[in-house]
């Protein structure tokens, strides 16, 4: 079972940047085979992207020490506050290539969870398919925020997923279906490793915890 579960496990920064894309729930017809052939090659199935979110108004918190930027290699994860919210904006990527999502702080229990949706749609596409994406939710499990922020991706052991509400696309790609609800009683239930990936660290690079804010951006998903 080791075997398996370090074959399937990645490394979170290159998890980060191969599926933001992902993160809007296409409807379409995607071919994962060929448009991720890279990451397909070493896992058996995305990490997954979820239909709901993992709160209610309930489990939402907001800790300041999170704002600023981390990173490593060149590659930024950014947090800002959202004006008048509980929630972060969050600018991912290189100087030039960000993406920008809504991350909202969760506590269940003794954990710290971190839930992404996108900021977003694209305001210039006017055509029919813009229909066609559903904004999707990532999660992630926040193990410290200082002096590093150590967090895990939600990459779920294939001998849990039968306790849980997915659809497969294709061949690898994971889209949850479980409720918000059914979601926090899975998170709970399982270990961390059977529901985690491998820890990835990164360090502080501005910030130190202050209270930073931007205004929401015209079409976000309504954050908290």
């Amino acid at each position: 079972m080791k075997k398996v579960l370090m074959k399937k496990r990645m490394k979170l920064k290159r998890f980060i940047l191969l599926t933001a894309a992902l993160i809007l729930c296409g409807c379409s017809q995607l071919d994962f085979s060929n448009m991720f052939s890279e990451i397909a090659s070493e896992m058996y199935f995305w990490p997954g992207v979820s239909l709901h979110p993992l709160y209610t108004e309930n489990e939402v918190i907001f800790e300041e020490k999170l704002i600023g930027t981390w990173g490593e290699n060149g590659e930024n994860f950014t947090f800002t506050r959202i004006e008048g919210k509980d929630s972060y904006n969050l600018a991912l990527g290189a100087e030039g290539e960000k993406s920008e999502f809504i991350a909202v702080l969760v506590k269940l229990d003794d954990m710290l969870l971190i839930d992404v949706s996108p900021a977003r749609l694209d305001p210039n596409s006017v055509n029919l398919q813009r229909f066609l994406f559903i904004p999707g939710h990532m999660f992630f499990k926040v193990e410290q925020i200082e002096p590093e922020l150590k967090i895990r991706n939600m990459d779920p052991d294939p001998n849990t997923l039968d306790s849980l509400k997915h659809e497969m696309f294709g061949k690898y790609g994971l889209l949850i279906t479980a409720s918000t609800q059914e979601l926090q009683e899975f998170v709970k239930k399982h270990t961390t490793d059977e529901v985690f990936g491998g820890e990835g660290s990164l360090g502080r690079k501005s910030g130190g915890g202050k209270n930073i804010t931007t205004k929401a951006k015209r079409g976000n998903m309504n954050p908290k």
